[in-house]
């Protein structure tokens, strides 16, 4: 299932495969790198890695490489989590750290790739409960 990406982008295993209802990941090193292999399966993921392009590593993992359906992403092997800053007395710093992300994700940029599905409609179902 991951082999001819294994094959294309000289990777290593360096995990087990991970199967969502979606994708199928791979954690992976790539040049010494620790990365993760994503596989999508569905058209909405295959248009994340567009997304994932597009922000080009401000405020979300770099992109290594990529084809239509398949990303090779930058991956933490830090054992660090903004869950565990924010249950264990460091919420405000986890805070800020999200929010430095959240601010790069909208910070200007040229326009976003043609096919992006804009996020009212995933969203609209939350809005009886706002």
């Amino acid at each position: 299932m991951f082999t001819s990406f294994i094959d294309e982008w000289s990777l290593e295993p360096a995990g087990d495969p991970i199967l969502t209802r979606t994708s199928r990941l791979l954690p992976v090193r790539w040049r010494g790198l620790p990365a993760m292999l994503k596989v999508a399966d569905e058209p909405e993921e295959r248009s994340g890695g567009q997304l994932m392009r597009w922000w080009d590593g401000h405020g979300a993992a770099q992109v290594y490489a990529a084809t239509d359906s398949a990303i090779l992403l930058e991956r933490s092997e830090s054992r660090r989590s903004l869950f565990h800053m924010a249950m264990t007395g460091s919420d405000d710093d986890a805070t800020r750290i999200a929010c430095r992300a959240v601010a790069m994700l909208h910070a200007p940029r040229p326009s976003p790739p043609a096919g992006l599905a804009p996020l009212e409609p995933w969203f609209q179902a939350l809005a009886p409960a706002a």
